[in-house]
């Protein structure tokens, strides 16, 4: 209690011992954490903030070439969509974790396996975000369920993009490929989300999910077959509500 006229201490109150954090909180604070970086000037909530993504594309460490910059990826539900990184060569979340700790922070302390487990826990405890394009009680809007049958059936999405989390464990040659790529395929990102994202494909070339199924990845260039003005609209539609 502090004396308001002279900022004097009257009084101190104990309030009792701090409770220990609990692992989802620890790895919270090492998400945070800009001192385990070189210099000190940046965390992992710098490109992931909230777990998601700033929308940046980064040339990093995971894709064995540079001048490859890749779009950051969103962590929410990255503990149930391995393998990891774009290229899926990564088979192992908590080696993935450790390279992110050790070579993206560019320090040269070791993270514990104490740490390793505590941001696991913190990943995992991430959430996709409610669509707002759901109706009130939930379901999908007509368009979407449209949509849903299209991304089911005609455009072929569910070869790559299937389960709950729209995604498989398998790597693609997808027709984006760029000469300078170490690996030639891509593990499907989950499709979760999307309608929180502003920008799309692993080098962030799309800005829309109209410019990725209208132009660059078209599902006739895959395994689906073409699809008119109002069947394109649709399965916006429902990509937008998952």
């Amino acid at each position: 209690i502090v004396d308001a006229a002279t900022a004097r201490n009257l009084r101190v109150i104990k309030l009792g011992r701090a409770p220990e954090p609990t692992l989802v909180r620890r790895g919270e604070q090492i998400f945070h954490d800009a001192d385990r970086s070189r210099d000190g000037w940046f965390s992992c909530s710098s490109c992931h903030p909230g777990g998601h993504t700033n929308g940046q594309t980064f040339d990093t460490l995971n894709d064995g070439n540079h001048d490859t910059y890749k779009l950051t990826p969103s962590l929410r539900g990255v503990t149930r969509t391995g393998p990891w990184t774009w290229h899926g060569w990564q088979q192992s979340l908590p080696a993935s974790i450790r390279k992110s700790l050790h070579d993206t922070l560019s320090t040269e302390s070791t993270p514990t396996d104490g740490d390793i487990r505590a941001m696991i826990a913190y990943l995992g405890s991430l959430r996709h975000p409610v669509s707002p394009h759901l109706r009130a009680d939930g379901q999908l809007e007509d368009a979407a369920r449209r949509g849903k049958r299209l991304f089911e059936t005609r455009a072929g999405c569910t070869d790559c993009h299937a389960g709950k989390d729209y995604t498989t464990a398998a790597t693609y040659k997808v027709g984006l490929e760029s000469p300078r790529l170490f690996y030639p395929e891509f593990n499907p990102p989950s499709l979760r989300g999307l309608h929180d994202k502003r920008r799309f494909l692993h080098d962030g070339r799309a800005r829309s999910l109209e410019d990725v199924l209208g132009k660059h990845h078209r599902p006739e260039k895959l395994t689906g077959k073409p699809l008119s003005k109002s069947q394109l609209d649709d399965l916006i539609a429902y990509l937008r509500s998952i």
